[in-house]
């Protein structure tokens, strides 16, 4: 019985190591497939179905979770991401609600919009026009960084249907100078990406830990982004226009429903100085600020993005 074990205990040893094997064979031979891979398994464990549909000509990809009958969440990314930047947080939401999370048009499966509009209250119409299409008509919104600054337009434009909002690392609102501000000054893109090096330096300004991603599969990333280029280009000039920068300030105290501030402290891109502008410009908001963390709390904190919003929910349905 001892040598059986023994032997046993050998050929898992060595069926472990040729897995192993394979793992970093793929990792180096098909760093694309260990992408989707990681990709796919995230979907799963985020319970979500990809779903598609065209509005006035507009194709739209999005992510779809939770009941038919619950109340709506959306959820919005921000500029150079898609829809696949809420993963992380999903698994941690209340299980009760239906949750909309789409590429906004120009990112991920989204296509360019055809006028190749990209300010925030454009954005925010044709955001409208896809709920419209989809029949819903109250919503709990919630955006990170762009997606924040599209999110205010949205609730100031069509109030009655947004019952709570969630600025997470929000654009579109003045904050103390930083090397983001100053590049933007000196006319350049912080954001540019068009070479794998500029996308590693990209994952360094919005990240404080980056996520693990060996080198070939970072790569396979960069290349898959680096074709979107042009309109992160065209997104990132129409934010930063003298009469687009700060377009969310004016907008903020006509918000009169919960709202919550999510920040991290070490945010290297919109400073946690930005917080200031929302205390003072919104009627009704709590505020939390993480630490530890950058420009993406929805992937270095996930748990914890969760967690507030789900309290700023229970607020809502506490108070009606």
């Amino acid at each position: 019985m001892t040598r059986l074990l023994r032997r046993s205990f050998a050929w898992l040893l060595m069926i472990g190591a040729a897995i192993a094997v394979a793992g970093v064979a793929a990792v180096y031979l098909a760093p694309g497939k260990v992408l989707d891979a990681e990709l796919a398994r995230k979907h799963w464990f985020a319970g979500v179905a990809e779903k598609s549909i065209d509005v006035d000509g507009q194709h739209w990809r999005y992510l779809e979770r939770g009941p038919a009958d619950g109340d709506v969440v959306v959820l919005l990314h921000g500029l150079q991401g898609d829809s696949s930047n809420w993963l992380d947080v999903l698994p941690h939401l209340p299980d009760t609600r239906r949750y909309l999370v789409p590429d906004l048009p120009g990112f991920g499966g989204s296509p360019t919009p055809a006028d190749r509009d990209f300010r925030a209250a454009a954005q925010a119409e044709r955001v409208s026009r896809w709920l419209d299409a989809l029949k819903v008509e109250r919503i709990d919104l919630v955006g990170h960084s762009m997606g924040g600054y599209i999110a205010g337009r949205y609730a100031a434009a069509y109030p009655s249907r947004v019952r709570s909002i969630g600025f997470v690392d929000a654009a579109g609102v003045p904050f103390d100078t930083n090397d983001f501000i100053r590049t933007l000054e000196r006319g350049e893109n912080p954001y540019k990406v068009t070479t794998r090096e500029q996308f590693d330096a990209f994952l360094d300004k919005v990240f404080k830990h980056r996520p693990f991603l060996p080198g070939p599969v970072r790569d396979a990333y960069a290349d898959r982004v680096i074709p979107r280029a042009d309109d992160w280009n065209a997104a990132m000039s129409a934010l930063k226009a003298p009469d687009q920068r700060y377009g969310l300030v004016e907008v903020l105290p006509t918000l009169d429903i919960p709202s919550l501030v999510l920040w991290c402290r070490d945010d290297q891109v919109l400073d946690v100085s930005s917080v200031k502008t929302f205390e003072a410009g919104l009627p009704n908001e709590r505020v939390l600020i993480l630490d530890d963390c950058g420009h993406m709390p929805i992937m270095e904190r996930p748990r914890d993005t969760a967690a507030a919003l789900a309290a700023l929910w229970r607020s809502v349905y506490a108070a009606n």
